[in-house]
Formats: structure tokens, C-alpha cells, sequence
């Protein structure tokens, strides 16, 4: 349960929006967290932030700036939502996606389905202290995974962007460089349905080989979550199947008991609600609900743990657990997770919360897989 977990502040200005942190742990034990600092949820001007802490996610120290502020008013361009990890060769690889204004954008409020996306890699070499210039990708979406590195040379990024063959709906791509992130040249389609916004993809490699992504589905109806599998390293997915759980932004990752675990934004309906308000700012085609949504008692930022079984609903392991919970009346301020396991089992989280706080901050939790309920 929640009273039983502990909690640290790990970044928190009330003048500023600090929100979608990821995390990733060196083998050092150093853990480095990215963000992103901006004005508001939806952003008119946004930056890159990095801060570490060397124990255990207990103190942090050293916030400061991956790359520069990007502004609507003075660059037509605005940073959304980073990620970061570690490749194989040792090097800390971050990337993130920017909003880019058409000429004709008037205001910083614009239809994201206007926008261009451009997706940005940096890569370091000494544990996050220095790092190289963006490199700019042909990438294009929202929202990216982070790189997962299938084989040295072989890169994959998952993304979504607004589907052209079903207006409204969202295409998801499992798009693959085969030179170490340099090139991108094949993008292949992952989930698009009619009536669907399959988004924030997270994916992970199974034990047997296979690929699974977890998907955010962002209409915010009475629909869940949902996931495909690929068994051919990408190329091919399967039909879209719904998950035990209703989850913004999903960091889906194998424990090393080989568990599955998800940390996500708890968007679950409340009982008796036809359609959320709308957690971020992903403008769809859908009709809006005619009333105010009420609001879930179980806002706030949540964990899923069980087995594919389980993902499934075929009977297998499906444990739940409430990191947070977030009373904000602004429902796009709280989640939006990553994170890591020490060698001791113990799992670290980061995300953004805000409660009563006048603006989003940056929070973090421990757990253990002890911890969750039935």
C-alpha cells in the first residue's frame, strides 16, 4: 500500500512545470534521471533537464541542462518527452521529441496533428557529464520509447503520430536503424485500428525472444491499455489485445525474478464514468464527453506486476500497486514513470506529481515485488 512505501522529492521548483522524468542505472550505481522543465503541460517554451543522485535515488545533486531551452515565441519549436538508457557498449544514450510550428501557427496551442515531430538523439561517454551535439533523426512522432538496442547495430524506437487512414485513431511504428542510430530507414507498422489512439508505446524483449509493447490507448473511454507481441525482432505485430490495466505512458520492463513489471498513469475510470477528462493533450477527432468526467479515486501513479499470463488475462499473475496518489484537480499532472532494479531486488521509480503543489514536480519511490497486493 502506499503508506507503506517511501517517497523523495527529487526535483521541485513551484515556478516552474517540471514533469516526464525516465531514469537510468550505471553500472557505478549512479543513477541519472532526465526531464523536462517547461511553463505548463501543454508548453509555449521548455529545456532539458539532467540531475543524479550516487544513493540509491536517496539525495540528488548536480541538476543541469542537456541542451537549450526551446521556445515557441523565439524558435517555432518545443521539447515534449525524453527518454534515456544505456546501450550495450556502455554509452548513456538520450533522446526526445520536439514539437516544430508551421509558419502559419499563431499561437503555441496549436493541433498537434498540425505539427511536425522531430525526434533528437545525445549520447555520452562518461556516465552522463558530458555529452555529444542532437543529432537529428528521421524519426517522426510523439512520445518515443527509448532505444532498445536488439543487437549492437541493430536499433529500435517506438512511436506513434496521428494515423492517416483512419481520421482521429493513432499509427504506431517500430522504426529500426541498422547502424547504431545514424539512419533510420525502415519504419514498420506496430497497431493501427479504426476508432483507436495507440500511443506512448513501451517495449521490451521477452525472455523467449519476442518483443512486447505496452500501449497507451488515449481516448480515455472504459478502454484499457493494450499490447502487441512481435516474434521476428520488429517487423510484424499482432492485432492489438487489451491489458488488466488503464495506463498512460506504461514503463514496461522484465524483473530479475522474470516478472513483468508497468508503471503507468492511473487513468482507470470511475464507476459509473463514460470518458475522462483528458490527461495531457493528445487532440483527437472523438466527440467529447457532454458532461464533466468524474474523477477516479485511484488517480495518481500506479504498478502493475505479473507474467504474460496474466498481461493476457488468461488466468496467470496480476498484482496491482498505488505508487501515489494525486488529488490535483489537473488530471495530465501526475505520472508518467521510468524506472530501474538494484542487484538487492528493490525497485526505484521516478515521476511527476503535484497534488496540491502549484505546478508539477519531480518525485521518486521504492518498492519491492513483496509489496503488491492481489
Amino acid at each position: 500500500m502506499t503508506d507503506s512505501l517511501r517517497h523523495v522529492t527529487i526535483a521541485r521548483d513551484d515556478t516552474i512545470y517540471e514533469a516526464f522524468p525516465d531514469i537510468c542505472l550505471l553500472p557505478c550505481g549512479k543513477l541519472l534521471c532526465i526531464y523536462r522543465e517547461s511553463d505548463l503541460h501543454v508548453a509555449s517554451t521548455s529545456r532539458t533537464m539532467l540531475i543524479e543522485s550516487v544513493d540509491r535515488g536517496h539525495t540528488w545533486v548536480n541538476p543541469r541542462q542537456l541542451d537549450i531551452r526551446y521556445s515557441f515565441a523565439e524558435d517555432r519549436a518545443i521539447w515534449n518527452a525524453p527518454r534515456i538508457g544505456r546501450l550495450q557498449d556502455g554509452r548513456i544514450v538520450a533522446n526526445f521529441d520536439a514539437f516544430i510550428f508551421p509558419d502559419e501557427a499563431n499561437h503555441w496551442d496549436w493541433p498537434q496533428s498540425r505539427l511536425s515531430s522531430q525526434t533528437f538523439l545525445w549520447f555520452s561517454e562518461d556516465e552522463g557529464q558530458t555529452w555529444t551535439e542532437r543529432h537529428l533523426t528521421e524519426v517522426q512522432g510523439i512520445c518515443p520509447d527509448k532505444i532498445l538496442a536488439l543487437t549492437a547495430d541493430h536499433w529500435l524506437i517506438a512511436i506513434a503520430y496521428w494515423s492517416i487512414r483512419f481520421p482521429g485513431a493513432f499509427r504506431l511504428h517500430a522504426v529500426h536503424s541498422f547502424d547504431g542510430g545514424r539512419t533510420w530507414p525502415l519504419s514498420a507498422l506496430a497497431a493501427e485500428q479504426d476508432g483507436y489512439q495507440h500511443d506512448e508505446p513501451s517495449v521490451i524483449r521477452l525472455p523467449d525472444g519476442r518483443l512486447l509493447c505496452v500501449m497507451r490507448e488515449n481516448v480515455h473511454t472504459t478502454r484499457p491499455s493494450h499490447y502487441v507481441l512481435s516474434e521476428d525482432e520488429g517487423y510484424t505485430w499482432s492485432t492489438p489485445r487489451p491489458t488488466p490495466f488503464y495506463g498512460d505512458r506504461p514503463a514496461a520492463g522484465l524483473l530479475a525474478s522474470g516478472r513483468l513489471l508497468v508503471i503507468y498513469r492511473n487513468v482507470e475510470p470511475a464507476p459509473g464514468e463514460v470518458k475522462l477528462n483528458k490527461a495531457g493533450r493528445h487532440d483527437s477527432g472523438f466527440a467529447r464527453c457532454a458532461r464533466p468526467a468524474a474523477r477516479s479515486a485511484r488517480t495518481g501513479t500506479w504498478a502493475w506486476l505479473g507474467d504474460l499470463a496474466g498481461l493476457e488475462g488468461a488466468g496467470g499473475e496480476s498484482r496491482f500497486l498505488e505508487l501515489e496518489h494525486d488529488g490535483s484537480e489537473s488530471p495530465g499532472d501526475y505520472g508518467y514513470s521510468g524506472w530501474v532494479q538494484f542487484e538487492d531486488g528493490e525497485i526505484f521509480c521516478v515521476y511527476h506529481h503535484r497534488d496540491a503543489a502549484p505546478k508539477s514536480y519531480i518525485r521518486g519511490c521504492w518498492m519491492r515485488e513483496e509489496d503488491f497486493t492481489g
